[in-house]
């Protein structure tokens, strides 16, 4: 007497489809992401060595342009410009206004308006709509502008 074996259930079967089909999508889904994000990652590279390149090769940009063209594509001007303070006493600036000459602070000119550095903070705060503000935080002044000096 040969024994038989039992027959699969409906819902046994459907078990199984339903495993064999999971399994089948993840391999599919793992093969699209995989390709997709190698894609991504070399453009990434490529986006990368193209701003690399922009940042280590301006004259490729600016070759055969005025200096003055030059400044105006690159934002900055080519000569080798070195800060230097311009070391005012006490006293040196008199009035209720300033003008900005290159090399200045708010410090060195609350030293030589009010006689004490620290002082840089009331300058700032009579002309908060036109002084700026540097990445860090520092204000940031320019050469030509008038600021107000309150007593």
């Amino acid at each position: 007497m040969e024994k038989s074996l039992p027959k699969p259930s409906k819902g046994s079967l459907t078990a199984i489809a339903a495993g064999v089909l999971v399994v089948l999508a993840g391999f599919v889904m793992y093969n699209y992401f995989s390709k997709t994000g190698g894609e991504i990652t070399n453009q990434a590279e490529k986006t990368e060595n193209l701003e690399q390149e922009k940042l280590t090769k301006p004259e490729d940009i600016t070759k055969g342009i005025s200096l003055e063209e030059k400044e105006a594509v690159l934002g900055q001007s080519q000569e080798k410009t070195e800060w230097k303070a311009n070391d005012y006493k006490s006293g040196d600036i008199k009035g209720g206004t300033y003008t900005v000459v290159k090399g200045d602070t708010l410090w060195e000119i609350a030293q030589a308006k009010y006689g004490d550095p620290y002082m840089w903070t009331k300058i700032r705060d009579a002309n908060t709509g036109s002084i700026g503000q540097l990445a860090n935080g520092n204000p940031l002044i320019t050469p030509g502008q008038i600021l107000v000096l309150p007593d």
